[in-house]
């Protein structure tokens, strides 16, 4: 077992970084960033409201909620509870649909961050400006761990580094200084789960859970550290260098602080799929150019990618989690039902026979130069060979979503409105527009009780 080094008097990077989450304000962060943070909170609560009504998620809200609590739980009907339960079931919702935004290199850190924010935020006397505060700095720290830490292959990214991201949530939106801070992100590194990566690959919907975990962890992190618990002196490094990782470069943490803010470089998902799936999905759009192409007429599809096409290869999913995950299938289904949105991956695709049969026709492989591209890049080539002869060709760098390539906020406005429209039925357009201005907001839980009340 590691011996860790004794504590030293000295400042060091995690002193750094638990300074700037705490003592940063909404006034310190630029007008841009401020913007583009309330477009990530409309994205995220739409995704979990979106989420809210796969009968899994329903049937976890209603276990748990019991309108006795402080916090909501965004879904049919608004229900309440203590914030724990609504960090697990918000933060499981959010990632039913595969909708919920990202960071490269790896993670989703608004699903683990808004989470848990929400709902201690209800419970106190935050105000809206203080919720986008909360969630740039917190996403901003969570983004820094995923580029420091080399997770071990196999490790789901939700409950390996979403815990320590929720745990820096709770101690922002509450208020902690930057010595609680400290210990909250410490602590969090000791409650990090041995998430299996394999379970998405399967289909197995404990993966859906594991973000729900990390909020819900964060909420208890906070309750200890108020409560005199305390961490590893350098609870990071022990756990990313000598239990579930294999290397960490804390250097991360400091380089570029409060110049440049993580969240302003996100990517955003139209694909109702795994992120390493939409390089894939969008050189098939590339190839198509708005082609209509019958399932019969395709002879074969070549797949070339990052090592991610082959790890993501199974050709026979057998539920929607499983297909979300499976290259193959999605490259099937766009073709065979014109869209990549959650029809597309629902038990009834699924189980569609033509786009099974197409989905064995789909094969991956790696390019070397394409892997050593990766996380700066993530490019993928398509070629879909016809009956008649004719090669269809398309190719990217990047996916849609990112600063290189961005959607529009109009986009993000039409994506989180189709998520919605079942609650909020033609007001959709007021919804956007109390996010647009959610930091004038005297009481964060202004949010939740205007969303319920345009939801009838």
């Amino acid at each position: 077992m590691a011996i860790q080094q004794k504590p030293t008097t000295q400042r060091d990077y995690l002193d750094t970084i638990a300074a700037f989450v705490a003592d940063t304000t909404y006034d310190d962060l630029p007008e841009k960033v401020r913007l583009h943070a309330k477009y990530v909170w409309m994205d995220t609560l739409g995704v979990i409201m979106g989420g809210s009504r796969e009968p899994q998620a329903a049937a976890l809200a209603q276990r748990l909620g019991n309108d006795s609590g402080s916090a909501t739980i965004l879904g049919p009907g608004f229900p309440r509870c203590d914030a724990q339960n609504a960090a697990l079931v918000n933060g499981t919702t959010g990632t039913f649909l595969e909708l919920d935004e990202r960071h490269p290199p790896r993670g989703h850190p608004s699903i683990y961050t808004i989470p848990p924010i929400l709902a201690l935020a209800e419970a106190t006397d935050a105000t809206g400006s203080q919720l986008i505060e909360a969630q740039v700095l917190a996403y901003d720290f969570a983004s820094r761990l995923a580029w420091a830490a080399r997770l071990i292959h196999g490790i789901h990214v939700h409950g390996s580094l979403g815990v320590v991201g929720a745990s820096v949530a709770a101690a922002r939106i509450l208020g902690f200084d930057a010595s609680q801070t400290r210990e909250a992100i410490s602590l969090g590194s000791s409650f990090n789960a041995v998430t299996p990566g394999l379970a998405a690959i399967e289909g197995a919907l404990v993966r859906n859970a594991y973000a729900g975990y990390s909020g819900h962890m964060g909420v208890v992190i906070a309750d200890l550290v108020r409560s005199g618990f305390t961490g590893l002196h350098d609870g990071l490094r022990e756990t990313y260098t000598n239990l579930i990782g294999s290397a960490f470069d804390p250097s991360h943490f400091t380089e570029g602080l409060g110049n440049d803010y993580y969240i302003t470089t996100n990517v955003f998902k139209m694909h109702a799929a795994c992120g390493h799936l939409h390089p894939t999905l969008d050189a098939l759009e590339s190839a198509l150019a708005g082609r209509t192409l019958p399932p019969e007429e395709v002879e074969e599809v070549r797949v070339v990618g990052t090592n991610f096409v082959v790890e993501y290869g199974r050709t026979d999913p057998q539920n929607p989690l499983a297909a979300k995950f499976s290259v193959p299938f999605a490259v099937a289904t766009r073709i065979a039902k014109n869209t990549t949105w959650i029809s597309a991956f629902d038990q009834a695709a699924v189980d569609d026979p033509v786009t099974r049969d197409l989905a064995r026709r789909v094969t991956v492989e790696e390019d070397p130069a394409f892997t050593r591209r990766w996380p700066h890049e993530h490019p993928a080539r398509v070629e879909v060979m016809t009956t008649s002869g004719e090669t269809l060709r398309g190719q990217v760098d990047r996916p849609r979503g990112g600063p290189h390539t961005p959607f529009s906020y109009e986009d993000l406005e039409a994506k989180f409105a189709s998520l919605t429209s079942p609650f909020f039925k033609g007001r959709e357009a007021q919804a956007i527009e109390l996010f647009m201005h959610m930091d004038e907001l005297p009481r964060a839980g202004d949010l939740t009780t205007a969303l319920k009340g345009l939801a009838g």
